[in-house]
């Protein structure tokens, strides 16, 4: 369910920015010193290679999330892919209630994104959040154990 819940973000973002007219590459596989990268997509927008990574934590960290592909292994490949290009790294991050970090928002509005596709989208989470605790409950009241929570 976590992956299903990330996906229908990514999903719904690509879509968006796809729709927008941007050149989107979705997890892109990006060999690196310390192995393989897969960032959850690099849009073109506007001349600007954006290298994005989404996720859903308990907390918001946007500045793990975006130093995580900023790395020489990454910025090499995608200097040699979208030559003479500017890239800029960032990061869509929604904690497990829906909320999203604001610098996040501005990212979001730079794909093509508007206000209102971001509250379905934390929607979409909190949906998705509800569906895993109920999961998550219904196993362990059947295995005998009580969820403290």
């Amino acid at each position: 369910m976590r992956s299903a819940r990330h996906n229908s973000v990514l999903d719904y973002i690509i879509t968006k920015v796809e729709a927008k007219g941007y050149s989107v590459v979705r997890e892109p596989v990006i060999p690196t010193r310390v192995g393989r990268r897969k960032p959850d997509l690099v849009a073109e927008v506007d001349g600007v290679i954006l290298i994005v990574d989404v996720t859903i934590l308990a907390h918001c960290n946007f500045e793990e999330k975006v130093n995580y592909h900023n790395t020489a292994g990454i910025v090499d490949w995608i200097t040699a892919t979208y030559q003479g290009k500017l890239l800029e790294f960032g990061a869509v991050v929604f904690n497990w209630r829906g909320a999203l970090d604001r610098r996040s928002s501005v990212l979001l509005r730079r794909l093509g994104i508007s206000a209102g596709a971001e509250s379905l989208l934390s929607c979409r989470v909190l949906t998705f959040t509800s569906s895993m605790l109920k999961a998550f409950t219904q196993l362990t009241v059947r295995a005998g154990w009580r969820a403290v929570l």
